[in-house]
């Protein structure tokens, strides 16, 4: 069995996640903001921590205690609009958030896998010719949003080829 961290488990794929790792039989812990409702249909099922995925210190204390085989990392600023109201709580969430739990992987010297969930924003408006976007396609990313998720996936690049972080 796996101890799985799901950061952001409050959120829609987040809890379904979350739901589906305790089908499997994994053992699952979930990060919630802490102005955050924990998500009903998770209640006296998971281990549930708040967690402000900006915070280094929490994030560390997090890892250290959760010492997961598996991170599925979702705490993000999800969304395009409010990432042009204030770019700066973007790029603190999304960048320093991804820097902050890999490096506190990095630190605790567990093997654990890690999944970063990125977007399409990152490759900008495609058009339809485009719709399935392949892996050699360039970022071209057209929002705040865009830029920090090309910024969270090129962090968690830079911990593989580095520190050799799954």
């Amino acid at each position: 069995m796996n101890r799985c961290l799901v950061t952001g488990c409050e959120g829609f794929i987040g809890s379904y996640l979350a739901s589906l790792l305790l089908e499997k039989g994994q053992t699952v812990y979930g990060t919630v903001h802490p102005r955050a409702e924990e998500p009903d249909s998770l209640k006296d099922r998971i281990t549930i921590l708040k967690c402000d995925i900006s915070d280094r210190k929490r994030v560390d204390d997090v890892v250290s205690e959760v010492k997961p085989d598996c991170v599925f990392h979702l705490a993000a600023q999800s969304l395009i609009q409010p990432s042009w109201q204030d770019p700066e709580k973007t790029i603190e969430i999304n960048i320093l958030g991804t820097l902050y739990l890999l490096d506190s992987v990095r630190k605790a010297n567990i093997d654990s896998f890690i999944e970063v969930a990125c977007s399409s924003a990152e490759y900008g408006f495609t058009g339809e010719s485009k719709i399935l976007i392949k892996e050699d396609e360039q970022f071209k990313p057209s929002s705040p949003y865009g830029v920090s998720k090309v910024g969270q996936d090129m962090l968690a690049y830079l911990y593989w080829r580095t520190y050799s972080i799954k």
